[in-house]
């Protein structure tokens, strides 16, 4: 059930199966690797950013498409179990999206994207009320990919702004590639983005975070967050530019969805009041716990968890921001 009494998440952009394989070897082709670890699990860059406000404490709502098969009810029970919002989540006659996620000797990933009914499927009209004044509107980068989804993408924002409600935007790889041909309109609109270093430097064209935060700046966003991974993000503002690191973290099982869950912990921090620079202390914990598990948003923590996570740094500081926002009074637990 969602928290109408405050101000909530609407979170747009794409629900999937990611499917991992892990392999101690890559084979060759027509070769077959044998020794492989292969597992199904609810994914989404949307839906994992969804997942983990939801379970921090922050009212969320998902629109989207999916399917109908078993598949998508495995997604769609999944987000009931984080306690987010379902009632926009459409499911058609559409393919549920499906993530191959090839885990490579040393860690690295390559990903293989069938983004299904999303690509097929037109979500239809936006209903009434969704977006009020207060809310942040989130979308993903994915939702420019293709025609149909950025019709609802760029709705969704017309829509929110006719409210007064605030727009956040989490770049692709492949929406950043082409963002000065296409996307670089949007950004008049969109208060806060959230691109990685890459993404950034691939909007503007430059080789340096910074010049590359300043540049995206310029076009619009009020708040702009460059995530650096395991080095933590770059807030860029008209009122400050500061560095905020990343907490060491020794037992990284599985980095599947970390900006995303960057995204949710700091989104839900400035949804409750939080400064950009302790949001993004949120955001790096709530990473933190998501890729000590394997999956998207299995790791999700609360904020409870949260804060004893923040303990064992001895981050005294956020702790005490978490505790003012009134966050931990409304933390909900997963049945």
């Amino acid at each position: 059930m969602i928290d109408r009494s405050h101000p909530k998440l609407v979170i747009y952009g794409d629900i999937a199966i990611d499917v991992t394989i892990e392999a101690d070897h890559t084979p060759l082709l027509g070769q077959d690797a044998a020794d492989t670890r292969i597992a199904l699990l609810p994914g989404g860059s949307a839906a994992n950013c969804a997942a983990t406000a939801a379970r921090l404490g922050a009212p969320v709502e998902f629109v989207g498409v999916t399917g109908s098969d078993f598949l998508a009810r495995i997604l769609v029970e999944d987000m009931q179990k984080h306690q987010v919002g379902i009632q926009h989540l459409k499911q058609t006659s559409g393919p549920t999206a499906i993530v191959a996620v090839i885990v490579h000797a040393g860690g690295e990933r390559t990903f293989y994207s069938f983004r299904g009914a999303a690509t097929t499927i037109r979500y239809g009209p936006i209903a009434d009320g969704l977006i009020q004044r207060g809310d942040c509107l989130h979308l993903s980068g994915y939702s420019f990919q293709d025609e149909r989804s950025r019709e609802t993408a760029m709705e969704l924002i017309a829509a929110a702004r006719r409210v007064g409600a605030w727009v956040s935007l989490d770049p692709s790889f492949h929406s950043a590639q082409d963002f000065r041909d296409k996307q670089q309109p949007v950004l008049r609109a969109v208060d806060i983005i959230f691109p990685n270093e890459t993404e950034a430097l691939r909007m503007t064209g430059h080789a340096d975070p910074e010049r590359a935060a300043a540049a995206i700046h310029e076009l619009g966003p009020r708040l702009v967050v460059v995530k650096r991974g395991e080095q933590g993000c770059l807030v860029f503002s008209a009122a400050e530019r500061i560095f905020v690191p990343a907490y060491p973290t020794e037992n990284v099982v599985d980095t599947t969805g970390a900006g995303d869950a960057f995204c949710g912990g700091c989104l839900t921090g400035l949804l409750y009041g939080m400064t950009p620079r302790e949001a993004a202390r949120c955001g790096h914990a709530a990473a933190a716990c998501v890729v000590a598990m394997q999956g998207g948003h299995t790791g999700a923590a609360t904020i409870t968890e949260v804060i004893r996570f923040l303990r064992e740094y001895d981050d005294a500081a956020t702790i005490s921001a978490i505790q003012r926002t009134g966050l931990v009074l409304g933390e909900r637990s997963i049945r």
